[in-house]
């Protein structure tokens, strides 16, 4: 059972949410057991891919599944991205805490303005720093289910790769049963067979460690006696091809980065009044979030915290307010620069994808070259193996390439702070008029 904040906040009233609010103006659903996503059969992952990211200037929707039956439940982008969020184990006590002063603030005069006050400010420091948490478990979902679809398609192209070698170990045999010296040294296809096993092997223990991390961040508990994978469900347009403009991006980040609004709010708001209620409030999420606040993404709420530990005088809140205005100016900045290097990542990222596929264009005319000069006697099977491994070897670098890009746009928008606004989750709370 999940405790509230009540007990971490001695002296500190459970105020109203506002007349005319309800649960669902203020929290996002409560966490819990998500339904199973519907079962689908393994399709090709490297083809799909491939196409898509071939097909950049293809104004044409390209649906990449069309799969039936087991072991795999299909998953689609933005249902990873709004499950995670809405799953964040942390962001839904805070949630909780915040129900729990709309029911207690049920019984509060309308007139008791000092309580509205400490109140309002209660239900910033508990919504934001709830979207924060969901923002960064919305993010790095959304890196694992890229790099899921990675290796499943890797594990396609291992497979293939497997294939070609094993069919050069058979025509070896042939060669050899016939007392004649094989067109490839044995040892060498032995030893690239082993190679692409243990490749196989390392690849499968990823696919299962990603598959395990998702489950747990999208709250997807299977049936231990029928265990199924996720399928990424990458049913896009091929014409997928984000322009953005860096400073507009700055700008709005800027103004909805969740960790910002909160650092303005509290500047704005903090008074010898409400001091002691912000104070409680951030000590409480301390203590919650204990280790989390170390990270760099929350540096904003670790000032915060740092900054409201002393003092209790008028002068020492005027120290507070200017203490806190240069550090959003601080956090202002470095949330800028998180934003323009996302998007300078984004634009790079597009730039791989098409070396990357001109890559795989060379080294396909490459092999086409060698089987003709093959069929005329002038290039041997060793030559037409390597460079056929290598053709497979591009497409792979094709498909992560493209993968690496969908996850920079994504990257992009949670530099932002938007990935669970984007899902729904509220940004305001509802305020009380006053009379």
């Amino acid at each position: 059972m999940t405790r509230s904040l009540a007990h971490l906040l001695p002296g500190v009233c459970a105020l109203a949410l506002g007349v005319g609010c309800s649960l669902h103006d203020t929290a996002m659903v409560a966490p819990g057991n998500s339904p199973l996503p519907p079962a689908v059969a393994r399709q090709n992952l490297e083809k799909g891919l491939g196409k898509l990211a071939h097909g950049l200037a293809d104004q044409s929707p390209s649906r990449l599944l069309d799969p039936v039956g087991n072991p795999y439940r299909l998953i689609a982008p933005r249902d990873c991205q709004c499950e995670a969020s809405r799953n964040a184990p942390l962001a839904g006590v805070l949630d909780q805490e915040r129900a729990s002063l709309h029911r207690g603030g049920q019984r509060i005069s309308l007139f008791c303005c000092r309580q509205q006050e400490n109140r309002e400010l209660q239900e910033i420091v508990l919504l934001n720093t709830a979207l924060e948490i969901r923002n960064q478990a919305a993010g790095t979902a959304m890196e694992a289910y890229y790099l899921l679809a990675g290796a499943e398609a890797r594990a396609e192209l291992l497979q293939e790769s497997l294939a070609q070698v094993e069919q050069a170990v058979t025509r070896t045999r042939e060669f050899q049963t016939k007392g004649l010296k094989p067109p490839i040294d044995p040892e060498v296809l032995k030893k690239q067979a082993l190679e692409l096993q243990a490749d196989q092997a390392q690849n499968q223990l990823e696919i299962l460690r990603l598959n395990g991390q998702l489950q747990r961040a999208l709250s997807l508990d299977g049936d231990e006696s029928d265990p199924w994978r996720i399928w990424p469900d990458l049913a896009l347009d091929a014409a997928f091809d984000p322009q953005i403009d860096i400073d507009q991006a700055v700008a709005y980040g800027l103004q909805v980065r969740p960790q910002l609004v909160l650092l303005r709010e509290v500047e704005q708001r903090l008074n010898r009044r409400t001091l002691s209620t912000v104070r409680g409030m951030m000590g409480s999420i301390h203590v919650l979030l204990g280790g989390e606040l170390d990270r760099p993404t929350f540096a904003g709420l670790a000032a915060l915290s740092r900054i409201l530990r002393v003092g209790s005088q008028i002068s020492e809140v005027r120290s507070m307010r200017n203490e806190l205005q240069s550090h959003l100016r601080d956090q202002e900045r470095v949330a800028a620069s998180e934003i323009r290097q996302a998007v300078h990542e984004l634009h790079a990222r597009r730039q791989l994808v098409l070396m990357a596929r001109e890559r795989q264009a060379h080294a396909q005319t490459r092999l086409k070259e060698v089987v003709q000069l093959k069929q005329r006697g002038l290039a041997t099977y060793a030559e037409e193996l390597t460079i056929a491994l290598e053709v497979t070897k591009a497409r792979g670098e094709v498909v992560r390439e493209w993968l690496q890009w969908q996850n920079a746009e994504v990257k992009v928008r949670q530099a932002q702070g938007i990935l669970p606004l984007e899902c729904g989750a509220p940004n305001t709370i509802c305020s009380k008029k006053r009379h």
